[in-house]
């Protein structure tokens, strides 16, 4: 039970132990929920869809009216891979009034779910049904695609990095050009004082204020929405810089440029999951790529965050969060609220160790595209913390009793006792 996790003096043994029993037990049941979830969903509708190979864009093809994936090997590509979006691709054209749409998608879903099981287990992943409708008769259909599109985040490499850096670099010039005054000396007219002669007369004083803020074409506002919102202070901000985060970071970077005279930020935390390490050689809280940098200008912040990026990129999907928290606590004891920039679609590599915080933090999800991974809910309720959407500002969620559940964004995550499990 989670309440048992409270006890500081219980054993990584037996939280691994607790971790493995509850990853399995939740597998069982998002795996018969997901199928379902699908099938509901509104279906775009198109006139046809255009195969286009990518190296990130998988294509499973069914033959017209058969649920059998043709190529089921090809699912072996998504392994270690982190899937952001599927969508099944269908025709809206039958030839029988009996013919059953809904019943042939779920086969299809059952060969999908035989073939590649662990992608039935994410609930992170963004599904659409796609119904094509320039089919006119069964042979024009047999010449258009049907099955599966699956949409994988480009791995991380060199190339990636220099252009999301580019993009910061970029952002960080025109984040210098921000000005936000709000009292800018305009005039003031002098008088005499017999001690000193001609002093400023500040009875006299007019002021005026001056503001300006670029356009900057971010493509997401999760961050700014939700710093705006919350009142936080002397906060450690800990900020996952691995690949796809840079959205996220520019974000944080212009907040923190409108609002450095109030000083809300104690101590940044970057990290980047091991600089260069392998794989094979990241361990629990000691996989390193964590970088340091007191509240800055957000030249400062460009240059830190920098730095954390061209030294590793992520590898693998999952992410050192928890290290870098506890990292940045022992760096800066006297920060008071704990703010986290989390990758939604990763998971934590250190999860087994939430409970050894100490301290609630505040969860700032990216890349949040379908429902919200369930080990950053099980780090809010353990830290006492909460979540934080795009819209939505989730607290209070270790009260949260057993068997009890909470909704976000339309999907209900129950919680049995050691996990929040999604019920689509």
């Amino acid at each position: 039970m989670i309440k048992a996790w409270y006890n500081k003096q219980a054993g990584a043994i037996k939280i691994v132990l607790l971790m493995t029993a509850l990853i399995l037990f939740s597998n069982n049941v998002t795996a018969q929920s997901v199928i379902p979830y699908v099938l509901n969903k509104s279906a775009v509708y198109v006139s046809a869809v255009s195969v286009k190979p990518a190296h990130d864009t998988l294509y499973l093809s069914t033959d017209f009216a058969s649920p059998a994936i043709l190529f089921p090997e090809q699912c072996n590509l998504i392994s270690g891979r982190v899937i952001e979006k599927i969508e099944l691709v269908y025709t809206t054209f039958r030839e029988s009034d009996s013919f059953n749409q809904y019943q042939l998608n779920y086969q299809r879903l059952l060969s999908f779910q035989k073939a590649a099981p662990e992608v039935f287990l994410n609930n992170t992943i963004e599904w659409k049904l796609v119904a094509q409708t320039g089919c006119r008769s069964s042979a024009q259909g047999k010449k258009m695609f049907h099955g599966f599109v699956v949409y994988l985040r480009p791995e991380q490499n060199e190339k990636l990095t220099e252009s999301e850096l580019f993009f910061l670099d970029t952002l960080s010039r025109s984040i210098s050009k921000i000005v936000d005054e709000d009292s800018i000396l305009y005039f003031m007219k002098s008088k005499w004082d017999k001690q000193k002669g001609f002093v400023p007369d500040s009875a006299t004083a007019v002021y005026f204020s001056k503001k300006h803020m670029p356009y900057f074409n971010l493509h997401d506002s999760t961050v700014i929405n939700v710093l705006n919102r919350n009142k936080w202070n002397k906060m450690l901000m800990v900020v996952d810089v691995t690949g796809s985060m840079a959205q996220s970071t520019a974000q944080l970077m212009i907040w923190h440029k409108e609002h450095f005279k109030k000083e809300r930020i104690r101590h940044f935390v970057f990290f980047n999951d091991g600089d260069q390490k392998g794989n094979s050689q990241k361990r629990e809280l000691t996989t390193g790529g964590i970088y340091h940098l007191n509240a800055a200008t957000a030249a400062d912040i460009a240059q830190g965050v920098a730095q954390a990026m061209q030294k590793g990129n992520g590898g693998d999907a999952p992410e050192n969060d928890v290290e870098a928290i506890l990292e940045g606590i022992k760096n800066c004891p006297e920060c008071n609220d704990v703010v986290l920039i989390a990758d939604n679609l990763a998971n934590m590599r250190d999860f087994a160790y939430i409970t050894s915080i100490g301290k609630p933090v505040h969860i700032i999800l990216a890349n949040q595209r379908a429902g919200i991974n369930p080990q950053y809910l099980a780090l809010a309720y353990a830290t006492h913390g909460s979540i934080h959407t795009a819209y939505e500002d989730i607290t209070a969620i270790h009260l949260i009793p057993v068997s009890g559940s909470i909704t976000i964004g339309g999907i209900v995550y129950k919680f049995n006792g050691t996990e929040f499990i999604p019920e689509f």
